[in-house]
């Protein structure tokens, strides 16, 4: 039985976690556009189907709102959204999911890193945890891996 507490609490503890919840975030939101797209189809006028689409997309807004509270809470803690293109450049190296990985490409919602191979590795900015580059003066004070 303990097993099974831990667990919880680990899997509670993860899904509060600002990269998981950025994630959620996104499909939450895209889910939401496939309501709207939905509702725009409809015929005008009360419906079943349009009252439960309704109350779908209220019920996402609700979610959304929470969650990006999350995400706020976490960005003034400075834990999420510290690094971005504006302030990582092609060969800085930043560290993804425990390992220092170089930087190949820097977008707007995503960073390229290498892989020693021929390809790259495509990442989310939620998931740098770190930073290491000349040109940002606080980089050496990124904080510690989980």
């Amino acid at each position: 039985m303990p097993e099974r507490n831990t667990a919880s609490l680990r899997a509670e503890a993860r899904a509060e976690r600002p990269d998981v919840v950025k994630r959620r975030v996104d499909r939450m939101e895209a889910e939401l556009r496939g309501i709207d797209r939905r509702l725009a189809r409809l015929a005008p006028g009360p419906s079943l189907v349009r009252e439960q689409y309704e109350g779908d997309r209220a019920v996402l807004l609700e979610r959304i709102k929470g969650d990006q509270e999350l995400l706020e809470q976490a960005r003034a803690e400075g834990r999420f959204g510290q690094y971005s293109k504006d302030n990582v450049h092609q060969y800085d190296l930043v560290r993804i999911r425990g390992q220092w990985r170089q930087v190949a490409r820097a977008n707007a919602k995503t960073v390229s890193v290498t892989t020693g191979y021929t390809w790259t590795d495509k990442y989310g900015w939620e998931e740098v945890r770190a930073l290491r580059c000349a040109h940002v003066e606080d980089a050496k004070q990124a904080p510690a891996e989980r």
